[in-house]
């Protein structure tokens, strides 16, 4: 079981931000191997050492607050690296040596909260390593079953880096690994654009694909037997995606649902729902606070509510004819066919599904796609191909390479399809609009609005009050959301903000009559740019759009890194740099 409370800074196991030459010994819960060149493994610590000093004795420490830790090894022989992921196993006790950090929460105005982020997943540290050479093995002992679905990964793993290279190959292991780390940020910075983005993501969509697949595989056998074989297939999907929130979440219903059948019972789909967060809650009391565990539930409650509404539509028009007294015969067309009521679903279920979500979209990511509707009606289905041929040639490669490697023609085909038109697609101006500085109060006034909209559509019997009370909800959800959204810069005022750019300097300054300044641009190095990832999304935040006056105050790299990034990416009329002499 988890240790459950959220740690403060002053309580944590280590409580320096910052600790060299950190020795720590532990067991392996999890190993990833990520690109570039990048070994991640969580290990559960059973105690550490260190120095605050290299004058002063060791100070020694135990997990006794139930904690894990997160270690990142790279080394500039990346073969090194895939020896160590091939020869550690889950269970396996390891010595480390490397630099430890704790984790930083929220660092500038709308950054991400890393620090909560890992606390929600059991994680109270990081520990970096520049070589394989830091890990010592000290035993080989194994925890059976997570070793059994990490040979899984490792081995599903390594056929993908055959079969495939590039886009298809990252994309592959995001769906079928629920590793996303080596797809390239463009493209997911694209499909977020798109309003695709979930697709990248290992979800309950996905379970449903697997599921479909079920079906079409098991479809000879008897209904028994094709059920719990089903029921095996997602529940080792789950496994190999290392029990991803709304996987499980899916899985969970999924079972339920099966369970009924098996049973011969009825089933409420909104009960199913109620258990899935009842058991993913019990599991991990800190998953209802993931952004994965909001959007996920939330998502699926609005659509069990639009397919009830679907529901009802079909049921009521399927049997009328055009000479009863109803709306109109449109709708009677609609029911009785199943292709225009597949499409008309299918819209419903996307724009439900869509705006349940907005508000928790703008309030972690501060943008939402416009084009999302659009692009989703050929994107889900291509993802679907994907899925089902990448695990067809997967399959088929371990009994015959050649076989495996004809359907990968078809998935890097397929791949680029559904990339291409997402590239052109994000590459307009407004395929997204951005919304920054929405508060948690915002967010619930957001839904009490929706939620009196959808009861007007309902329940208003007046034509006329179903169409003038929404629009007058809507202009003033529209109205008053601004006030929910303060300014970090106000109009009038004197302010500055000193940017949290880790190593370096950066400021940023608003005069009263409405000039920005910049005082020097953090670092840039191979792995982080701290312009692009922390001054530009604050520029952002702000509306900045044109900058008075660049200033450096030298051209030491941590004070001037990002210079061209800014140059690029933001209007500046002028750029002072100061060259500091000694006397």
């Amino acid at each position: 079981m988890y240790s459950y409370s959220l740690l403060s800074a002053s309580s944590y196991p280590v409580n320096q931000a910052k600790v060299s030459n950190f020795e720590v010994t532990g067991r392996i819960e999890s190993i990833n191997y990520t690109f570039p060149g990048l070994l991640k493994i969580e290990i559960k610590p059973e105690n550490w050492r260190y120095k605050k000093r290299r004058d002063t004795n060791y100070v020694y420490g135990s997990n006794s607050y139930n904690t894990n830790f997160i270690c990142r090894i790279s080394d500039s022989v990346e073969a090194k690296l895939m020896a160590a992921y091939l020869k550690l196993k889950p269970g396996n006790r390891i010595q480390l040596t490397g630099v430890f950090y704790l984790p930083k929460g929220k660092r500038n105005p709308g950054d991400f909260d890393y620090s909560n982020f890992l606390l929600q997943k059991n994680i109270s540290g990081t520990v970096y390593l520049n070589s394989v050479s830091g890990i010592k093995l000290r035993d080989e002992n194994t925890y059976l079953f997570k070793n059994f679905i990490h040979s899984l990964r490792v081995s599903i793993h390594l056929k993908i880096r055959e079969l495939y290279s590039g886009n298809t190959a990252s994309l592959l292991k995001g769906l079928l690994l629920g590793d996303r780390t080596e797809i390239d940020t463009e493209i997911t910075e694209n499909f977020k654009t798109a309003g695709i983005i979930h697709l990248l993501a290992v979800s309950g969509l996905h379970t449903g694909f697997i599921a479909l697949i079920c079906v079409f595989l098991f479809q000879r056998l008897g209904r028994n037997f094709r059920l719990i074989a089903t029921i095996i297939v997602l529940l080792l999907f789950l496994a190999i995606t290392n029990f991803n929130t709304p996987v499980l979440r899916a899985t969970i219903m999924a079972i339920v649902y099966i369970a009924a059948l098996l049973s011969n019972r009825n089933t409420n789909q909104f009960n199913n729902l109620a258990i899935a967060a009842l058991i993913i809650t019990f599991i991990n009391p800190l998953d209802p606070l993931s952004t994965g565990f909001q959007l996920s539930f939330l998502s699926v409650g609005f659509i069990l509510f639009a397919s009830g509404f679907l529901q009802k539509f079909r049921d009521k028009y399927s049997n009328a004819t055009e000479t009863d007294k109803l709306d109109t015969p449109f709708r009677i067309k609609i029911a009785k066919s199943r292709i225009l009521y597949g499409i008309f679903a299918f819209f419903v279920i996307s724009i439900t599904a869509q705006i349940a979500t907005l508000p928790l979209i703008l309030y972690y990511f501060s943008s939402v796609s416009v084009v999302g509707l659009i692009t989703n009606t050929f994107a889900i289905p291509l993802a679907g191909l994907i899925l089902q041929n990448g695990l067809l040639s997967v399959a088929l490669g371990y009994i015959l390479l050649p076989a495996g490697s004809v359907f990968a023609q078809t998935t890097n085909l397929l791949t680029y399809l559904l990339i291409e038109p997402t590239e052109f697609i994000a590459s307009f101006k407004y395929s997204s609009i951005e919304f920054f500085g929405l508060t948690k109060t915002g967010v619930f006034f957001i839904y009490v609005m929706i939620s009196l909209i959808v009861f007007s559509l309902v329940k208003l019997k007046s034509k006329l009050l179903r169409i003038v009370i929404p629009v007058l909800l809507a202009v003033n959800l529209f109205i008053w959301t601004s006030f929910f959204s303060p300014e970090l810069m106000p109009k009038g005022k004197f302010t500055l903000i000193a940017i949290d750019v880790g190593q370096g300097d950066c400021f940023l300054i608003r005069e009263p009559g409405g000039k920005y300044f910049i005082i020097d641009t953090g670092p840039v190095t191979e792995r982080f740019n701290a312009a692009k990832n922390i001054v530009l999304p604050l520029l952002k935040r702000v509306k900045v759009k044109e900058i008075e006056q660049l200033h450096i105050s030298h051209y030491d790299n941590d004070h001037s890194g990002g210079i061209f990034t800014l140059i690029e990416n933001v209007k500046i009329k002028v750029h002072l740099i100061f060259r500091w002499q000694k006397y």
